[in-house]
């Protein structure tokens, strides 16, 4: 991104300055200098249309100029304020509506301290305008100021200027909702900053506020962010400059959010073209996978069965010409390989339930009295169909394993009553699940 040049103004007014004109330069209706084709972090992107901020205190000049930041970010950026722009409800019965209302929490109050950290630097060093006064046509977006701003902001010019800096602060914060490593994703930019994304973030906020929150939304909706256009049926997708993947994909299974994304640098985009490519699951509705009955893989640790000792690595298809690519984990113990759809995998986790730790065998429940039939994880990842049964309990020990192993696991099974428990003893009741037949426990 072209950097500002912070020059120090000399004394008296900024309109004063002997600079010669330069239609680049920031004053006028310029108030920043992104380019097309230009990447930030959030961080950069606040450096970035700081101008917009200076130029409000330069007219304003409040005996606070803390008002204008933390005050003002703190109450538009929460959840719950009378000047919030995003009331989502943290409790939504949708786990993806949940994730974003905590991300949405967790984002703003980063951005808060990144803007306090601009009012800081602005303070103490302003920015020179030589262009002239800033004085731009900010469209309304009927953000709610609070009252301290809304008193000194009775000059229209200054009223334009901060309701542009307003705005695109809320369009940072919501075009970083999918992201886990919100902090590193560098978002495209052009000289109206983020405003290209106005048609996708309503879009995916609707969503948001009506119905359950889907995956493949916020996956299409950080599509539509990072390269300008969604996807269909993507659980991830490549670029130019990274790949988005389901945070399940690199970070524990413990700690991975079910419906949010995880940015890393250095896509592989389509050969030739550089357009993005959509990852796909192999099979696109799992309904329509083949089934593999879980007694032919009954057996039990010991047996053939135990994955402590296995090592998996993600390995990537082909970008087809339709432009979508297919994943894989491959799982090997030095003798045995096996490999299992990704995107199988991390619809698994998408759907398995999460037993409470500190198991009590003495509890009373109707699962007191429950017959384990144990299942070989290896002969489950050999299997070319999804694990499947009508009825019973069914355990897997994948004590030991790796992360991503046990990410393998899950997508070797078909995804109606998964359970992921935590030290559990075998034959201890579990209350997690569907209380139907047919319950997989997975245990770590």
């Amino acid at each position: 991104m072209p950097q500002l040049q912070r020059r120090r103004a000399p004394e008296g007014p900024m309109t004063d300055l002997d600079l010669a004109p330069d239609p680049a330069a920031l004053g006028g209706t310029r108030w920043n200098t992104f380019a097309a084709g230009d990447t930030v972090t959030a961080a950069e992107f606040l450096d970035g249309i700081a101008p917009l901020l200076q130029a409000t205190l330069n007219v304003v000049r409040p005996a606070d100029p803390r008002l204008f930041s933390r005050e003002q970010f703190a109450a538009t950026l929460s959840l719950d304020a009378r000047e919030t722009s995003l009331r989502v409800p943290r409790d939504a019965a949708a786990p993806g509506t949940r994730q974003i209302a905590a991300q949405a929490e967790r984002i703003g109050a980063g951005i808060v301290d990144l803007v306090d950290g601009v009012l800081d630097r602005i303070t103490a060093d302003p920015i020179p305008l030589p262009g002239g006064p800033v004085a731009i046509r900010s469209t309304c977006d009927n953000h709610l100021w609070t009252l301290d701003v809304t008193e000194l902001l009775t000059d229209p010019v200054p009223m334009q200027l901060y309701n542009e800096f307003l705005h695109q602060v809320i369009l940072l914060r919501d075009a970083l909702l999918p992201f886990t490593n919100w902090e590193s994703v560098r978002l495209p930019v052009d000289d109206r900053g983020l405003r290209t994304i106005e048609p996708a973030r309503e879009a995916f906020l609707t969503e948001l506020l009506v119905r359950s929150t889907r995956h493949s939304a916020i996956v299409s909706y950080a599509r539509s962010v990072l390269t300008g256009s969604p996807s269909d049926r993507a659980y991830g997708f490549d670029y130019a400059d990274a790949r988005v993947l389901p945070a399940a994909a690199t970070a524990p299974l413990d700690a991975a959010p079910t419906h949010l994304l995880t940015w890393h640098p250095g896509g592989a985009a389509a050969p030739g073209s550089g357009a993005p490519v959509d990852l796909v699951p192999a099979i696109a509705d799992y309904y329509e996978a083949d089934r593999s009955p879980l007694g032919e893989a009954a057996g039990e640790r010991g047996r053939g069965g135990d994955l402590s000792g296995a090592t998996a690595r993600l390995v990537e298809g082909r970008a087809t010409v339709e432009r979508t690519r297919t994943l894989t984990i491959e799982v090997t113990d030095g003798v045995r390989t096996a490999t299992v759809d990704l995107g199988d995998a991390l619809r698994g986790h998408r759907f398995a339930a999460v037993a409470p730790g500190g198991f009590d065998a003495s509890i009373e429940a109707a699962e007191q009295v429950q017959v384990e039939r144990a299942l070989d994880p290896w002969r489950l990842l050999a299997d070319t169909g999804l694990g499947w049964a009508e009825s019973g309990t069914w355990a897997i020990d994948v004590r030991g394993a790796t992360d991503l192993t046990v990410l393998a696991v899950l997508g070797t099974l078909y995804p109606e009553n998964l359970v992921l428990t935590e030290d559990r003893t075998p034959g201890t009741p579990v209350n997690a699940g569907k209380r139907g037949p047919a319950r997989i426990l997975i245990d770590r």
